[in-house]
């Protein structure tokens, strides 16, 4: 009942797809936080004193501190403080302006939302954390801006008081977005005000289509072993040890005794088959597919949409397809 694959026979397609998700600083309980960075020393660090932004909720209880010293300090080491040096610097980008201060503010979202990164270009912000309205997009080089100046901003040009041009960055792969502007953007991301934030952005996936082709060449593959065919009883069964009330799985005058009067474990039926499995014109109907690595392990059922008779005279080709 087995057969190997052909590797002639096994195809496997890469594409790419892009869900959009809107969250909120109301979402904390799934991982998505507004956090503060403080540049300061951690000499006489203690967390009984230390400033923090502290989540909890009462859904899904928890309650999470990060403290804005060692926050400002990872920011600053994975992203900031070696930049433009590429292999000393996470989430490189020569088109990326990375200017870090004193502080910054931050939103992190999980991986479970933006897949492999955020993509490129989808990022919307809007967030009332001051008298007015942000709203804040990405220029698909990881740098954030406020899109009421973004013609100044594509011409990296900022106005005199520095507004209109770079707010931040966006690190795609890793869904973290900064916001390093010490002014009117200060308190981007950290849900304060009227209505906090809501972000918007697309999710990348990649996923791959394997299609696998299984042939059953004549004669093969002509005999069955679906359990209908046995005479009398369909096949083993397996019942838990101390079963008293067997009526309901054995049939009419089956003796399932393991010789000393108590319910055998596995009870295996004649091995006598119905008359019909013996007739020469009898073919099996192919109703399932499964596909199995070299230790045996399961690994893909295909179901067919209906029964497909299996003539001895023919070949039948199935095409196995799934994604990954």
């Amino acid at each position: 009942m087995f057969k190997n694959v052909d590797p002639s026979d096994v195809s496997v397609k890469q594409f790419v797809t892009n869900k959009r998700f809107t969250v909120s600083d109301i979402d904390s309980g799934s991982g998505v936080f507004g956090l503060t960075g403080t540049s300061s020393s951690m000499y006489a660090f203690a967390v009984d004193t230390a400033d923090a932004t502290t989540f909890t909720n009462t859904t899904a209880p928890f309650s999470h501190s990060f403290f804005h010293i060692p926050v400002f300090k990872q920011i600053n080491h994975l992203y900031y403080r070696d930049f433009p040096k590429p292999y000393n610097s996470y989430c490189f980008t020569s088109e990326s302006i990375r200017k870090l201060h004193g502080s910054c503010t931050a939103i992190t979202v999980p991986r479970e939302f933006y897949g492999e990164k955020i993509n490129p270009g989808s990022i919307e912000l809007t967030d009332d954390s001051a008298d007015s309205t942000f709203t804040i997009l990405d220029d698909r080089k990881g740098n954030l801006y406020d899109n009421n100046f973004s013609s100044s901003f594509a011409q990296r040009s900022a106005s005199a008081n520095g507004s209109g041009s770079q707010v931040g960055n966006v690190f795609y792969e890793h869904g973290i977005l900064v916001f390093t502007d010490t002014g009117s953007y200060s308190n981007v991301g950290t849900g304060k005000g009227g209505d906090g934030f809501q972000l918007q952005f697309e999710a990348t996936q990649t996923h791959y289509e394997y299609e696998i082709g299984v042939t059953a060449n004549e004669g093969e593959f002509n005999s069955t072993n679906n359990i209908s065919i046995s005479q009398n009883r369909s096949g083993s069964i397996r019942v838990l040890e101390g079963t008293t009330n067997v009526k309901s799985v054995f049939a009419p005058g089956d003796n399932p005794s393991n010789g000393t009067g108590s319910l055998a474990a596995t009870y295996t039926p004649t091995e006598e088959v119905e008359g019909f499995a013996t007739h020469s014109e009898f073919r099996p109907y192919v109703t399932t597919i499964g596909l199995y690595n070299d230790q045996n392990d399961l690994l893909v059922v295909g179901k067919l949409g209906r029964p497909i008779k299996n003539d001895d005279d023919l070949s039948l080709k199935f095409i196995v397809r799934f994604d990954v």
